[in-house]
């Protein structure tokens, strides 16, 4: 169904590379080293915001600050202390959210999961319950074959590629 309602918006639901890249909290150019030599890529963070957990910028198990005896999702206009360096709110914690990408392990990965395959899907993000582990832009989850009625444990958030105008 999130899928659906994306698709009816003109949009689609992040793949799990788009959401971590959303999610970075750097925007910082390094050289990493490949099997074919270097390549650009953007230095990665533990947390939206950078490296060290802060929770007073995630709405976590652990928050601090005005939000911290609230249980419960935050509004995304609850202020940009929230945002990745990429000014995407709520990226740690507040909600899990749906990708469209199979729960499949990464690149060079070895292990072994039953959970592997076509069956489920990434979940992103951690929720207002989780802890700093559960929060950080690397953290998956996975959730039944989406299905909203059935499966409730995550919310979503639509992308779409830039207007053309907006590319300039």
């Amino acid at each position: 169904e999130a899928a659906a309602y994306a698709a009816w918006a003109g949009k689609r639901l992040p793949t799990e590379q788009e959401w971590e890249k959303a999610a970075n909290g750097s925007l910082t150019p390094v050289l990493i080293q490949s099997r074919d030599g270097y390549t650009d890529a953007l230095e990665k963070t533990v947390y939206p915001w950078g490296n060290a957990f802060d929770p007073s910028r995630c709405n976590g198990l652990e928050k601090t600050g005005n939000d911290a005896g609230r249980k419960g999702y935050l509004p995304v206009s609850a202020g940009n202390r929230f945002d990745s360096a990429w000014g995407v709110s709520h990226m740690a914690g507040n909600a899990p959210e749906w990708t469209d990408s199979w729960y499949e392990p990464y690149d060079g990965n070895k292990g072994k999961s039953s959970r592997y395959g076509k069956k489920y899907k990434v979940i992103r993000g951690g929720a207002w319950y989780s802890s700093r582990e559960k929060v950080r832009i690397t953290s998956r989850e996975t959730g039944g074959t989406p299905n909203l009625d059935d499966d409730v444990i995550a919310g979503f958030r639509c992308v779409r590629m830039p207007l053309e105008q907006d590319r300039r």
